[in-house]
């Protein structure tokens, strides 16, 4: 049996029960109707990292494998509407440089909570050249520029520019701001080859991949490792009829009957007095860290002596 005492402490317990469940983990009734239609399936929270004057904000993400997003939306405090995007910039008016990339990592990448990144930041990733595109946030001709990563299973170094009149932004890879200044972009590491001179197989040489100014960005064309302003050489099929059978200029990439090969890289322009036939490489070539090794293929060779 329980007294008078001990019913008014449970009746306590339960009320106490029923106002943390109307809260919720989110907030529960403090996050507007407008707001939560907005949010749909994302979680919703409130946002003080920063303020807005006559506007209440909200912080909306959410997360799946290998993808997450976070953003910064408002509630116009005497019109209860919902401020988003290029609106919310457009209230958060005139700001540094800094903090105004800062607002837009929140508010229009959906990065919450990112920052521009300067040549300071270097860390592993990027070339030498990239590192050398990037600058602090600074308005250019109207516009908001500044540097950031994009993607998070792979990074990559990008500019991302911003018309701080409409909002509207523009997004390229610190490659693209090197070609477009009419400069040679390296992409990825150098790879080690049969190095094909007039048609002629002559040792090994280290090819750089390059986005070249003029080029199509899906264009690969190399140059000689230590000569970036030096020629350009490009992976082509090259072939001819001989003793009544095609052979090709080409490279397999092990001494095997049935290896992989691939089509030779040649220079596009190349001054011959004489030439060789196009034939496959007798070798392949290993990248050390010492330099290029050459493997000969005297299985494929025999193989190929024997060819009708």
């Amino acid at each position: 049996m329980v007294g008078k005492r001990g019913r008014g402490l449970l009746l306590g317990v339960a009320l106490a029960g029923l106002t943390a469940c109307g809260a919720g983990g989110d907030g529960g009734a403090s996050i507007p109707d407008a707001i939560r239609e907005v949010a749909q399936h994302r979680e919703v929270e409130p946002f003080t990292g920063w303020s807005v004057p006559g506007v209440t904000l909200y912080r909306v993400s959410f997360s799946v494998p290998d993808r997450s997003e976070a953003s910064v939306i408002g509630l116009d405090d005497a019109s209860g509407a919902v401020l988003r995007g290029p609106g919310l910039m457009r209230r958060i008016g005139a700001r540094p440089p800094d903090e105004l990339a800062r607002r837009v990592f929140d508010v229009l990448l959906g990065q919450q909570g990112g920052a521009p990144i300067t040549a300071e930041d270097r860390g592993t990733l990027g070339t030498d050249a990239e590192w050398a595109t990037v600058a602090p946030a600074h308005l250019e001709d109207g516009a908001l520029v500044f540097f950031g990563w994009r993607g998070e299973m792979a990074p990559e170094l990008v500019e991302h520019r911003v018309d701080t009149t409409t909002w509207e932004m523009s997004t390229r890879s610190a490659t693209e701001v090197i070609v477009a200044s009419g400069r040679r972009a390296a992409v990825g590491g150098a790879r080690c080859m049969p190095r094909s001179t007039c048609g002629c197989w002559s040792g090994c040489a280290a090819y750089q991949l390059v986005r070249a100014p003029g080029r199509s960005p899906d264009e690969a064309v190399f140059v000689a490792v230590g000569e970036e302003d030096g020629p350009l050489y490009a992976q082509r099929r090259h072939c001819t009829t001989l003793g009544g059978r095609e052979t090709c200029a080409r490279v397999c990439r092990v001494d095997s009957p049935t290896a992989q090969c691939d089509d030779a890289i040649v220079a596009e322009e190349e001054e011959c007095t004489e030439a060789c036939p196009p034939t496959e490489a007798p070798y392949h070539c290993e990248l050390l860290v010492e330099g290029c090794r050459r493997v000969d293929h005297p299985i494929r060779a025999a193989e190929g002596d024997r060819a009708p």
